[in-house]
């Protein structure tokens, strides 16, 4: 879901080890908030999902939960939402009352983006860098989030029929706009204190 050779400077930083425990502890706290507003999301997709695809979204509520549980322990700074994150947080929230199929686009691509991004990282390796970028790689390349976003893929395409074609693109589109800004602001963390 990246476009050719696109990769978020901020995690090449990262990679290089020049981006401080504060920058990436800050980029966090604004993953809460994102996380917050998916769990709510997400929650209220899993009411009104098909049988056949609830335990999808238990799994996914699950992630979720276990995301905000470790934040809640690393103790991350205490910052109110950023501007470059405002945007998406009232998106996701308007999607409780859009079709369901169009919550299932936007939670598909941004599972897919985010996995994208940490994949392309995995695969290089962090030479250096803040404890917490560390624990993170870990917990977000694993094979079980890879088989949460097939589970998602194949939910999506099922229920495509149901949006007009230009609507998913716009989902997907409108998520990806998102997941670039939220690279821009950890990047503007990472420079305010490059180590």
């Amino acid at each position: 879901m990246l476009g050719p050779g696109e990769r978020p400077p901020f995690l090449e930083l990262l990679r290089q080890g020049r981006v401080s425990e504060w920058a990436f502890a800050r980029w966090l706290a604004q993953e809460r908030y994102l996380l917050e507003v998916l769990l709510t999301l997400e929650a209220r997709l899993l009411v009104q999902a098909p049988q056949p695809y609830r335990l999808i979204w238990v799994n996914a509520l699950g992630f979720v939960v276990e995301e905000l549980d470790w934040l809640a322990e690393v103790g991350l700074p205490k910052e109110p939402p950023h501007p470059l994150r405002s945007g998406y947080l009232e998106y996701l929230q308007t999607l409780a009352e859009e079709p369901y199929a169009l919550g299932v686009v936007a939670c598909w691509a941004r599972q897919r983006i985010f996995l994208d991004a940490w994949g392309w990282l995995a695969a290089r390796g962090l030479e250096e860098g803040p404890s917490l970028a560390q624990q993170a790689l870990l917990r977000w390349s694993g094979p079980e989030l890879e088989a949460l976003a097939r589970d998602l893929k194949g939910m999506m395409v099922e229920r495509l029929d149901e949006l007009a074609p230009e609507g998913a693109r716009a989902a997907v589109e409108r998520v990806r706009g998102f997941e670039r800004l939220g690279w821009v602001m950890a990047l503007g963390f990472a420079r305010e204190a490059l180590v």
